[in-house]
């Protein structure tokens, strides 16, 4: 046995024996979704096709959302919230990568909708999103925070979280490290909990300490939303973030309305939730988004890259674009000047201020970055933790400055939006090879949030970037090939993924990733795929 596969097989034994608490092939968020089983085969068969397919499960949400929301269990979570605002407190929002971008989307949303109202201003101030890494997240996965329930704490320490405030953990698999972190923080401190998840905890319970440890807790409640499988397995940025966006912004605005006197009912809400499904899968909607996603794949085939600007919808691009990097390792976003990392095959700007404005604008406050000293990491036995604070979040040109690496030949500058392209985008795409517009302007169920514009976008944006990879081959069956090992969770996925595609036991598939991992780790290549096509002879 080589050197490498002995070190391998240390790591994979020690991932198996010492590390049960992340082995999640039991959780429904990560089983695989039947419709989309021949999601590879569906795309190589037509683009429309694929896009159908991949929409086709996002329409199951609909009787999920209509479900839920005339629930019991939906009206509790609606008077936790109300109750927690009218009595002086906040609400914090705690979520970890598409949870946590999801999260700060909530809040963006919630400061708009509170101006557009009515009621006191102050409210806009007290719902409030707690990203697992800070706001330096939404641009850069900081992944490996998601193991660490100190940090989290702090974090939640950090805002103040306690008595009269109530924390809305939202994760998917109802079990992420750092979310249970902040809620196990707050549960101490005499706040109330709230878990907005997409898996059964009464079925996880018994299988994980820290599960048990919560869901346990006389503070902590739960709303469980059973939306299954995702349409590309794992790949909780999809279905189980849509609907979590869509009933926390429901409850939300329910309240909203009910404090500002402005006629809503849950009929209003579903007919929105429904009538914007409906304008998606329509055939001219499906035809927009398989062309985008045809011509992103063929950009990138050839070595190119797309930028895209927009001026209202800035943090919903931005969520889908910066979770492309770990879902199918593609270069991250990297800061301006960087030149010894590749640039990012996507990126977003706005091209009507400056980086600091659009930031500020992006999130609809300053940002709320992590200052920590390097050896408060150093505890956990992390030595060489990157900066996340504010100075580095700024590094990232999102605004109308030039950006002479990108404003190239091989480059394409897209517009996203509910409104047609300004002048200002004009300007800054003058500089690129050619520019295109992707606009929705469907007449959707208005709201104080601008609910159901945000989801739409959304759910456009996650299948243009999930057909672009599809169709680049980075999607076997239905499994994302590509997928990082950043942390534990994403372990256990590859090796998963390796047992379930090549037909070896979970052990040999952990061996065969860490085998992977070591041959390719100061590259950009995927373990997990470069382990597949190793045991398939390729």
């Amino acid at each position: 046995m080589d050197t490498l596969m002995q070190e391998a097989t240390r790591l994979a034994d020690r991932f198996l024996n010492e590390e049960k608490q992340y082995q999640m092939g039991f959780i429904e968020a990560e089983q695989s979704n039947p419709k989309t089983r021949t999601l590879d085969k569906t795309f190589r068969e037509g683009a429309e096709k694929g896009v159908r397919m991949l929409l086709s499960v996002d329409e199951d949400l609909v009787t999920l959302y209509k479900n839920t929301i005339f629930g019991d269990g939906f009206d509790a979570f609606q008077k936790a919230i109300k109750d927690t605002l009218v009595g002086g407190g906040r609400i914090i929002l705690s979520g970890c990568g598409s949870t946590g971008r999801l999260c700060m989307n909530v809040e963006r949303s919630w400061r708009v909708g509170v101006k557009r109202s009515g009621v006191d201003a102050s409210l806009g101030e007290r719902v409030l999103s707690l990203m697992t890494g800070g706001d330096y997240a939404v641009i850069r996965a900081v992944e490996n925070f998601e193991d660490f329930e100190s940090f989290s704490r702090r974090q939640a320490a950090e805002l103040g979280v306690g008595k009269g405030d109530l924390l809305i953990g939202v994760t998917a698999t109802a079990e992420t490290t750092s979310i249970l972190g902040t809620a196990y923080y707050a549960a101490e401190e005499g706040a109330k909990v709230y878990m907005l998840v997409c898996t059964n905890p009464k079925n996880i319970l018994g299988k994980m300490e820290r599960v048990d440890r919560l869901y346990g807790h006389e503070s902590v409640s739960s709303l469980y939303l059973p939306c299954g499988g995702m349409a590309v397995t794992g790949s909780t940025r999809m279905q189980s973030s849509t609907i979590e966006q869509a009933i926390l912004l429901s409850a939300l605005e329910l309240v909203l309305c009910e404090l500002a006197s402005v006629p809503c009912g849950k009929e209003r809400l579903c007919e929105g939730f429904e009538g914007m499904i409906k304008t998606l899968v329509r055939e001219d909607s499906v035809s927009r988004i398989a062309a985008l996603a045809s011509a992103e794949a063929e950009l990138y085939k050839r070595g190119g890259y797309v930028t895209y600007f927009s001026e209202g919808f800035m943090l919903d691009i931005l969520t889908d674009t910066t979770e492309r990097a770990p879902t199918y390792a593609t270069p991250p976003f990297r800061p301006q000047h960087h030149t010894d990392e590749p640039l990012s095959w996507a990126f977003s700007k706005n091209p009507a201020l400056t980086t600091a404005e659009a930031w500020a604008e992006c999130f609809g406050r300053e940002p709320r970055c992590i200052e920590w000293e390097r050896s408060y990491y150093e505890i956990e036995g992390i030595y060489n933790m990157r900066d996340i604070g504010k100075a580095r979040l700024m590094e990232f040109m999102i605004g109308k400055e030039p950006d002479p690496e990108r404003e190239r030949e091989d480059s394409v500058a897209v517009w996203v939006d509910r409104k047609p392209s300004t002048p200002d985008f004009d300007r800054c795409a003058s500089a690129y090879r050619a520019q295109s517009e992707l606009v929705y302007d469907d007449a959707l169920v208005d709201t104080l949030q601008d609910i159901f514009e945000h989801l739409q976008l959304k759910l456009v944006m996650n299948t243009v970037s999930t057909a672009s990879m599809a169709m680049l081959g980075r999607i076997h069956g239905n499994y994302m090939t590509y997928v990082s090992m950043s942390n534990k969770k994403l372990v256990d996925r590859g090796a998963r993924i390796i047992a379930d595609i090549c037909n070896v036991s979970y052990a040999d598939a952990l061996r065969e990733l860490y085998y992977a991992y070591l041959q390719y780790k100061d590259t950009h290549h995927s373990p997990t795929q470069m382990a597949i096509k190793r045991l398939m002879g390729e």
